[in-house]
């Protein structure tokens, strides 16, 4: 178990949530979203909504 991205993930809010399955299940190869997973337990534990890079990008 990860419990620091477990932390995050219930201070996520529904919309953070459905980003990262949807970027997840879009996924059509096995492998791709292995390694999306991966991403994505990486940008949890550090605090990161999946569209936040790009949100930031457009308050620039």
């Amino acid at each position: 178990k990860d419990e620091m991205a477990w932390d995050q993930w219930t201070r996520f809010n529904y919309t953070h949530k459905k980003e990262y399955v949807e970027w997840i299940t879009d996924a059509k190869k096995e492998e791709t979203r292995k390694r999306r997973i991966a991403q994505a337990f990486q940008m949890i534990r550090e605090g990161e909504g999946k569209e936040d890079k790009y949100r930031e990008a457009k308050k620039a």
